[in-house]
């Protein structure tokens, strides 16, 4: 199997306000267990951004980099990017509600549409032992036995990402990420708050709800302690 594995860095974390600086892509035999086919590139998307001091700090990636070495993004980009994409048959990334929305955004931005692919989440769909206390991608470096030498620079973290993920059963975290979600809406009253906080539901003060996301095949109705509202979610 061909797994393309994604990662963005991004001038903040509003897909709708903020832009992206560096995309990373990495296409990984799982047969192999290596990667057949790398690309990074730096993205300069407005003439005149400028990178706050945390963005700085946080990825290494500085304003006069930018300037120096990053394009706008133009029509060998996206085919570049179409063309790694059309050979996966699943795509990956670290949180990938956070990539797959600035890729999808980025490429509305310019008048595209991101390609329809399938995809894995390694924050959210890998089963890790319960003696993994983080699941950022410095901590799970470590915790088997390696380091990320350019931590927050997207091609590194795909590659880290991908040695992670190499040491786990793939079939287990495919089966998680093509579930189709779930939201629970907690049918508790105001005295009832905290059985919802003790099951991980959050307040949605908009709706005035406690409500939870979980994937269908770990949807168990029976062993939580009060009766939930169950929305499907496309």
């Amino acid at each position: 199997m061909l797994l393309l594995g994604l990662d963005v860095e991004t001038t903040g974390l509003d897909v709708t306000e903020e832009w992206i600086i560096e995309i990373g892509l990495v296409l990984w035999d799982t047969q192999l267990n290596q990667p057949v086919r790398i690309f990074s590139e730096l993205v300069l998307e407005k003439p005149d951004l400028a990178l706050s001091k945390e963005i700085e700090e946080l990825t290494g990636i500085t304003t006069s980099m930018l300037h120096q070495f990053a394009d706008a993004p133009d029509g060998r980009l996206f085919d570049k990017i179409d063309q790694m994409v059309a050979q996966a048959d699943l795509m990956v990334a670290h949180n990938a509600p956070f990539d797959r929305g600035f890729i999808e955004a980025f490429y509305q931005r310019w008048d595209r549409q991101f390609p329809q692919k399938d995809w894995l989440c390694t924050l959210a769909d890998v089963e890790y032992p319960k003696a993994i206390r983080s699941k950022s991608l410095i901590y799970l470096a470590g915790a088997h036995g390696f380091a990320n030498p350019f931590a927050h620079r997207a091609v590194t973290d795909v590659l880290t990402m991908f040695k992670v993920l190499s040491h786990y059963p793939l079939e287990p975290a495919i089966k998680n990420a093509t579930s189709p979600k779930l939201s629970l809406i907690a049918r508790v009253t105001y005295d009832e708050r905290d059985k919802a906080k003790e099951q991980g539901f959050r307040w949605d003060g908009k709706n005035k709800q406690w409500k939870k996301t979980v994937r269908q095949v770990d949807f168990k109705p029976g062993e939580l302690p009060f009766e939930v509202n169950v929305i499907e979610l496309t």
